[in-house]
């Protein structure tokens, strides 16, 4: 369906095609929806999330009319036609007294929002985040091959600094090697009962590699010979200004180098010693590993992030480079325990999370 749906505190509201809001009911004991246009109703795709019995379906039907007709744009002489059927509710239209005409779709729905504190307009994206919880505790699932791939692609996509990835994700679901994961996760009760666990490494090492493949993909994707030397060149501006060298000796020379520049212009400082260059590939893991995680809640999957684990072993483990590479979390992934009750979920009010300047 066209337009957003926004539920805020006991008021259901509705963006009609001209963007003006109109309140539908203060005190609907569910959101009743009413939206505009209506080309895309005969897409067959389900917008109800639930429905209600019949009687109380026709009752609240007959109350929002009655609230869209007082409530219309043109005043109260309007005239509201029932079209037919569609889905679960009923599409109608609205003529006003200048002969404007308007469709709208009525369909009763559960609310948006999940959260108690987190209100506004939400897609199938923002509800996907908004249902996602940290499951301690899974139930014996499959993971398909279709939706491991799913859930790696959309950890890849994330965005990351120069498109650089810096790091690596290991997928974990043999019995033998899960067992053995799950021990070094202090055994865990998300890493003991997961269909699989995704381990995230921040990797330095991969950067060269990194480069020269898209550097390679670039050559043989019809990019012309000016954007290619573009890139070989900020590539190389890379590689020198991330080269800590032996000893962080190199690291050293262009942290004063850097330093001396900023006292007479701004420019910053990049990441040049080894412990830099793991805490800016660390940012780049955590936002692959978000994706990942709101990717998984959008296929009907769970998951529980961990830090909790015996670095040094899981690190041998894995036969990670200690001087490049370094373990970020551990990502339990499965189906949920059908006995687990959600709770509430609280988060600070905005106002004291953010601050508007």
């Amino acid at each position: 369906m066209t337009g957003e749906f926004k539920r805020h505190r006991n008021c259901v509201k509705f963006f009609t095609a001209s963007n003006s809001v109109r309140r539908v009911s203060d005190k609907f004991l569910a959101p009743v929806y009413v939206s505009s246009p209506v080309e895309k109703m005969n897409s067959g795709r389900d917008t109800v999330s639930a429905f209600l019995p019949e009687v109380r379906f026709w009752l609240l039907l007959l109350k929002s009319l009655a609230q869209v007709k007082r409530q219309y744009t043109d005043g109260p002489r309007v005239d509201v036609t029932a079209l037919g059927l569609m889905g679960a509710g009923p599409i109608f239209r609205v003529r006003g007294r200048n002969q404007r005409e308007s469709l709208f779709y009525v369909a009763i729905a559960t609310p948006l929002c999940c959260n108690s504190n987190m209100e506004g307009v939400m897609s199938e994206f923002l509800q996907a985040i908004s249902k996602r919880r940290a499951v301690k505790m899974f139930d014996p699932a499959t993971i398909s091959e279709e939706q491991r791939e799913q859930l790696l692609d959309a950890a890849r996509l994330a965005p990351s600094s120069f498109n650089a990835q810096p790091y690596h994700l290991y997928w974990v679901d043999s019995p033998a090697m899960r067992e053995t994961t799950a021990r070094l996760c202090f055994n865990q009760s998300p890493a003991r009962t997961a269909s699989a666990l995704v381990i995230a490494v921040a990797d330095i090492g991969s950067l060269a590699a990194t480069s020269q493949a898209q550097l390679e993909w670039m050559r043989t994707s019809g990019f012309s010979d000016d954007k290619i030397r573009d890139y070989e060149r900020t590539a190389k501006i890379g590689r020198i200004l991330f080269m800590p060298g032996p000893f962080g000796i190199f690291a050293a020379v262009k942290w004063t180098i850097f330093r001396l520049v900023n006292l007479w212009k701004a420019i910053g400082m990049p990441p040049l010693f080894r412990h830099d260059l793991l805490k800016w590939a660390t940012k780049s893991t955590a936002l692959a590993c978000e994706n990942l995680m709101i990717a998984a809640e959008a296929l009907g999957l769970n998951t529980c992030p961990m830090e909790g684990f015996d670095h040094c072993r899981l690190s041998k483990l894995l036969r990670l480079s200690p001087k490049q590479q370094e373990i970020v979390m551990v990502i339990a992934v499965g189906k949920k325990s059908a006995s687990r009750v959600e709770q509430p979920q609280w988060r600070r009010p905005l106002e004291s999370t953010v601050t508007f300047l």
